[in-house]
């Protein structure tokens, strides 16, 4: 859900690049996910 809001924002804005960032989980790192406007990959399925 978080995903789909940050590619709304992102795709609103023409930007191209995002950043989702979750900071509950063990490590920051883990928590950081790169939202890209437009990139299309097997895991998020591009919403139109």
């Amino acid at each position: 859900m978080h995903g789909k809001q940050v590619l709304t924002y992102l795709r609103l804005m023409n930007l191209p690049p995002g950043l989702l960032m979750n900071f509950g989980g063990a490590t920051f790192r883990e928590g950081i996910k790169r939202v890209a406007n437009g990139h299309r990959s097997a895991e998020a399925p591009a919403i139109h």
